[in-house]
C-alpha cells in the first residue's frame, strides 16, 4: 500500500472512529451500561430555588434523597434469564445419543458457557449490540471472547447491517515517557485480512511498528505451522432491537421519573420544623440564620408581643397524600415495565387461578421481545458454529463441514408443572422420547437424563 493511500485509509478510518465517539448510539450504550450498574441521573440531584435577578440556585440545607429504585437493571436480568436461564438444547445430524461434534459444541453453548452467553445479551440489550470475536490462543484452542461494545465501531457492508467489513475496538492504554505515565489508546481492525494494530491519540491514527497482532496476518495455524484467515471478520455481532438499538432509549426517561418521584417522596416526609418553611410572626431578632440555628440547637425560638398582635411560628407545608405517590409509583413501574417488555407477576392478568393460560397472558410482551431476540441470537450462534468448523477441519480434529447443527435456547418460563406434564402423558404416542425429555420441566439436560433411563435398563 503506498503511502498516499495508506493516509487516506487512515483518514476514513479517523472519520468513521471520530463520529462513532459523539454519535447517539455509544452515549445510549454507555447510559444502558451505567444504569444498569445503578448508576442514575437522580445520584447528581440537587434541590434548586429561583434566586435574586431570577436565576437557579441551590439549596443544600433542604433534604435531598437520591433514591435509586433500579427497575430498568431488574428487567435486564429478567430478560435475560428468560431465554438463558436454562441450558439450552444442542442438536446434531446423526449425533441423537451425543458424539465428537455434540462434545465440542458443549465446550461453548453448554452448561459451563451460560454465564457467558447472558454476559453477552446483556451487552446487547444494554448497548444494541454485542460483539464476540473468535480466536486461537496461545495453546492453539479456539476460543471466545466479548468486546466491549461501547468501544466498538462497526463497518457494515450494507444498509441493513447483516453483513459485517470490518470492526475496529479502541482499547485503552498507557505508556510511560522516563517517569511520566502517558494514557493513550489502541485501535484493532478485524478484517478478513488480518488484525492491524494502531494507536489513536488527540483524535488521529498512527501506526505501530508491529502493524498487527498476527504474524503474517494469519488468524490462526495449523500443526505444520501453516498460516489460514477466516472467510470473513472474525467478530460476531449479536444484535438486539432488530436495527440494534439500546433498550435503555426507551427506558431511561421512565426510569428518571420513577426515581425523582421516589425521592420527592423521601423529601416530603422528612420534612420537620427544622428543614421545613416556616412563617414567623414578631420573632425576636432579626438574622434568619440565627433563628435557624436557635431551632436546630434548642429546638424552641424567642418570639414577642406587641401592639401589632401576639408572636408566634407557623408553618407553611403540603401535606402529602401517601396514596397518590403510590398510584402514580404503581402507573410509572407498569409503564417502565411495558416500555422494556417484560413482566409482573404480582399483574391482575395472573388472576387468583394461575393456570397456564393465565401466565402467559402475563408472559405476552417477553414472549414477542424474546422471539425477535432469540432469532438474532440463532445468527450469532449458527455463525461461530462455522468458524469452529473451519477451526477443526483444518486442524484436522474431524470434518463436521456439512453436519447440521443448532443451539435452541430454554425458556425459563413460569408455568403449572403439572398441566405440563399431563400434557406429554397424552402425547407420549406422538412424541420421541428425547423430545419429551427436553420439554419435560423437571428435567435440565436431556441428554443426561436419556443416559440414565438407558443405563438403568
Amino acid at each position: 500500500m503506498s503511502a498516499s493511500k495508506n493516509r487516506l485509509y487512515l483518514d476514513v478510518l479517523e472519520s468513521v472512529i471520530n463520529d462513532f465517539l459523539t454519535s447517539r448510539e455509544r452515549r445510549e450504550a454507555l447510559d444502558g451500561v451505567r444504569y444498569y450498574m445503578g448508576d442514575h441521573d437522580i445520584l447528581k440531584r440537587c434541590r434548586t430555588a429561583v434566586g435574586e435577578g431570577g436565576g437557579i440556585v441551590s439549596l443544600p440545607k433542604l433534604p435531598c434523597a437520591r433514591i435509586v429504585n433500579n427497575q430498568y437493571g431488574r428487567l435486564i436480568d429478567q430478560k435475560v434469564n428468560y431465554s438463558l436461564g436454562r441450558q439450552p438444547i444442542i442438536s446434531v445430524e446423526g449425533e441423537e445419543r451425543g458424539g465428537k461434534f455434540t462434545d465440542e459444541l458443549k465446550k461453548y453453548f453448554g452448561a459451563g458457557s451460560k454465564a457467558f452467553w447472558q454476559r453477552a445479551a446483556r451487552d446487547a440489550m444494554n448497548c444494541g449490540h454485542a460483539w464476540i470475536y473468535t480466536y486461537i490462543d496461545e495453546a492453539g484452542e479456539f476460543k471466545l471472547k466479548r468486546f466491549n461494545p461501547t468501544m466498538c465501531v462497526p463497518l457494515w457492508r450494507d444498509e441493513e447491517h447483516t453483513v459485517l467489513d470490518a470492526l475496529i475496538r479502541l482499547c485503552p492504554s498507557e505508556r510511560y515517557e522516563g517517569r511520566r505515565k502517558i494514557g493513550f489508546d489502541r485501535a484493532f481492525v478485524y478484517s478478513p485480512e488480518g488484525t492491524e494494530e494502531y494507536l489513536f491519540e488527540g483524535g488521529r491514527l498512527k501506526p505501530t511498528p508491529r502493524g498487527g497482532d498476527n504474524s503474517g496476518g494469519f488468524h490462526f495455524c495449523d500443526a505444520m505451522g501453516r498460516g489460514f484467515v477466516w472467510d470473513e471478520t472474525p467478530v460476531v455481532p449479536m444484535t438486539y432491537g432488530g436495527g440494534g438499538v439500546s433498550l435503555i432509549r426507551g427506558a431511561k426517561a421512565l426510569q428518571d421519573g420513577l426515581n425523582e418521584l421516589i425521592s420527592e417522596f423521601a423529601d416530603n416526609m422528612a420534612e420537620d420544623a427544622r428543614s421545613t418553611v416556616l412563617v414567623l410572626k414578631n420573632f425576636d431578632g432579626q438574622d434568619l440564620g440565627e433563628f435557624r440555628r436557635n431551632l436546630a440547637s434548642y429546638g424552641a425560638v424567642k418570639v414577642r408581643s406587641d401592639s401589632e398582635g401576639s408572636g408566634g411560628v407557623d408553618t407553611l407545608s403540603v401535606d402529602v397524600n401517601a396514596e397518590n405517590y403510590e398510584s402514580l409509583r404503581a402507573i410509572l413501574t407498569e409503564a417502565l415495565t411495558e416500555a422494556c417488555r417484560g413482566y409482573d407477576v404480582s399483574s391482575d392478568r395472573m388472576g387468583s387461578n394461575p393456570t397456564n393460560m393465565n401466565i402467559l397472558a402475563v408472559f405476552s410482551d417477553i414472549d414477542l421481545d424474546a422471539d425477535g431476540f432469540e432469532s438474532a441470537m440463532s445468527e450469532t450462534f449458527d455463525r461461530i458454529i462455522e468458524f469452529l468448523r473451519s477451526y477443526l477441519y483444518y486442524t484436522g480434529r474431524g470434518d463436521y463441514r456439512f453436519r447440521e447443527a443448532k443451539i435452541k435456547c430454554r425458556r425459563d418460563l413460569l408455568v403449572n408443572e403439572a398441566d405440563v406434564i399431563d400434557s406429554l402423558s397424552d402425547s407420549a404416542e406422538m412424541l420421541s422420547r428425547r423430545t419429551a425429555a427436553e420439554l419435560h420441566p423437571m428435567i435440565d439436560d436431556a441428554e443426561l437424563e436419556l443416559r440414565r433411563i438407558k443405563n438403568e435398563k
